[in-house]
């Protein structure tokens, strides 16, 4: 195409626009095709019920990586040998309609949205092929490895005598001998320890009842109050100026708790200024921040 356009020959354009879109077409159906393929052969082994080892088992999902999922990776990568086919196939379409070359410019375009789909659906392909044969893949990476390390271990076990393979593998505590056992001296003289050690006073507990509110408990009142007692204020051009002004004693966490307790209620409409920010007094120290405004509840 790109030599038909340099020369200036429409019937050559043509023909190489046409090849395009069937060429992408047969593409676009090869994609299609491994989708349906990949899910056929995943149903197949799942309903696959001999008595087949884990090792060919292992060898067959893997099989089917190599046969589906490593040629889609290959399709997509951005250095592979398709991808810049397309790229230059996209360049020779564009510069056909840039240059006037040839007129029927819905093909072009046509071809172009074409390259853009094929993209696309290579890698949704790829995506939905790896979630079918991925978890197969490491449930029987994880089982052959396992059956492996069973294997050498009874080769081990097989090549060497009993007692070797415990002194070598079989730990330790197992086969721990008790080399002075208690005697009836050494247990009379622990019972006698244990009996007269003396006994520890019950912990006492204060019955008295506090009639002081917990201030906790008066903090979460005021917090479920807040959106009440700003709601007869709105609209509110500074909701930090306004908390620390309406509650003066209150302190820093405390107004920090009642900004999250505003902020992130959900029937209050909160906007924030990008000017500077500003100070604002508490009883025991000093916020810095931004103007934030509520407009409405």
């Amino acid at each position: 195409m790109l030599l038909g356009t340099d020369a200036g020959d429409v019937l050559s354009v043509a023909m190489a626009a046409n090849e395009i879109d069937h060429t992408l077409r047969r593409m676009r159906d090869d994609l299609d095709a491994t989708h349906r393929a990949v899910m056929a052969e995943v149903a197949r082994y799942l309903a696959d019920r001999s008595s087949v080892s884990v090792r060919e088992r292992y060898l067959r999902i893997v099989t089917l990586m190599d046969q589906y999922v490593h040629p889609l990776v290959e399709i997509i990568r951005v250095d592979g040998l398709l991808v810049n086919t397309l790229n230059e196939t996209d360049m020779a379409l564009r510069a056909a309609r840039e240059q006037g070359v040839y007129k029927d410019l819905h093909s072009i375009e046509r071809n172009e949205r074409a390259i853009r789909v094929l993209r696309r659906r290579a890698i949704h392909t790829l995506n939905e092929s790896r979630k079918e044969l991925q978890p197969l893949y490491d449930v029987l990476r994880r089982a052959s490895a396992i059956a492996h390390g069973a294997g050498l271990a009874l080769n081990r076990l097989r090549a060497m005598r009993l007692e070797d393979w415990a002194m070598t593998y079989v730990a330790s505590a197992a086969f721990a001998r008790i080399e002075s056992p208690p005697t009836e001296a050494v247990l009379n003289q622990i019972i006698d320890a244990v009996v007269s050690h003396p006994p520890a006073a019950p912990p006492s507990l204060n019955w008295v009842e506090n009639q002081e509110t917990p201030p906790d408990y008066v903090r979460l009142l005021w917090l479920n109050d807040l959106p009440n007692a700003l709601n007869e204020e709105l609209p509110v051009k500074d909701v930090t100026e306004w908390l620390t002004q309406s509650f003066p004693e209150k302190g820093t966490a405390d107004a920090l708790l009642g900004l999250s307790k505003l902020l992130f209620d959900p029937k209050l409409e909160v906007g924030f200024d990008g000017g500077k920010p500003k100070l604002y007094r508490t009883s025991d120290g000093v916020l810095e921040a931004t103007t934030i405004y509520i407009t409405k509840a």
